[in-house]
């Protein structure tokens, strides 16, 4: 009797474990991430990051940390708008930020010093955007 619980307990955990490995094979959300700064490469902590998908309008928002990064994971391919604010600085606005199936896109941002309400937009493709691949298999 001990047996066969120990052997269903078994193959229930080789099961999960898996389908645990085929759905991370079939993910292709990506994610966005970055540092901001000011002029003088300072850090800027508590900054308000949006990231709008230009196709659907959704928005998603996030403070910069300690260290001034920030982070969206489990992003949708798909075309997006990065604004950042905070007090005392530019609005600054990419574009044409493409994300793509498990893609990994770093957008910086340097913020120059004046009021929310004036904007430093961005048009062309971030120059700063870098693809990071890292195969499942490899150490972070």
């Amino acid at each position: 009797m001990m047996r066969r619980a120990v052997l269903a307990v078994l193959t229930v955990l080789t099961l999960a474990l898996a389908t645990a490995d085929v759905a991370r094979a079939q993910e292709s959300r990506g994610r966005v991430q970055g540092l901001v700064s000011d002029a003088s490469r300072a850090v800027v902590t508590g900054a308000t990051v949006t990231l709008r998908n230009t196709y659907t309008g959704a928005s998603v928002v996030r403070s910069t940390d300690g260290t001034g990064r920030y982070l969206f994971d489990m992003v949708d391919p798909g075309a997006y708008l990065m604004t950042v604010e905070v007090e005392g600085f530019n609005r600054f606005v990419q574009q044409n930020i493409r994300v793509e199936n498990r893609g990994d896109v770093t957008v910086d941002a340097a913020l120059q010093v004046g009021g929310v309400a004036e904007t430093v937009t961005i048009l062309e493709s971030p120059v700063a955007v870098k693809f990071n691949t890292r195969l499942p298999w490899t150490a972070p």
